[in-house]
């Protein structure tokens, strides 16, 4: 009886993974900004092209690098230099899923991001892969600069990851984007 119960068990736990887990991100979306935070919002859409399989997560990693408000400034303190940074880390997982919709041979994935005011940067995108036995990550340097102004929304664009020939482009594909995030998110107007 009690192995019938721990299977059972491991049955509903492998279920609830794969339901939660499998999510587009736009569903954690966020759909407002703070008047009080003053924040702003930049909109766009992340794309992997040629992708052969959906097990990999993949990560935009950014932060801020200028702010409107007088904030700490990161310091280096192993050789004592101020760098001319702000260290506000961000990111933005995409996970094991087909994305919000499929064009071509890209799965594309809607996000936003709703930060205060300032100058930003996404400095890369990260792969990680754990099939059970080994995991990997592979991180890729990109420079992508982008202000988010209070109470604006703005596009950044489409970030293109073509997997097989590991190239990253930004495409502007405003009103294919305006369009879905009209579908998924009515408040959401760049």
């Amino acid at each position: 009886m009690k192995l019938k119960n721990i299977i059972l068990t491991i049955i509903t736990l492998i279920i609830t993974k794969i339901l939660f887990s499998c999510t587009a991100p736009s569903a954690s979306m966020k759909s407002e900004m703070s008047v009080f935070s003053r924040e702003g919002m930049i909109a766009g859409s992340f794309s992997l092209e040629n992708r052969k399989t959906i097990t990999p997560v993949y990560k935009i990693n950014y932060m801020q690098i200028e702010s409107e408000t007088p904030t700490k400034m990161f310091s280096n303190t192993l050789d004592e230099k101020k760098t001319n940074f702000l260290y506000n880390p961000g990111q933005i997982n995409f996970g094991s899923t087909n994305g919000d919709f499929k064009e071509d041979d890209k799965n594309v994935y809607l996000f936003n991001i709703v930060q205060k005011p300032g100058k930003y940067k996404i400095y890369e995108i990260e792969t990680f892969l754990n099939t059970g036995y080994m995991q990997s990550t592979r991180k890729r340097p990109v420079d992508i600069k982008f202000e988010i102004v209070a109470g604006k929304i703005a596009y950044l664009g489409e970030i293109n990851f073509n997997v097989q020939e590991n190239i990253i482009k930004i495409i502007n594909n405003i009103e294919r984007d305006r369009i879905k995030f009209q579908e998924i998110n009515p408040k959401i107007k760049f």
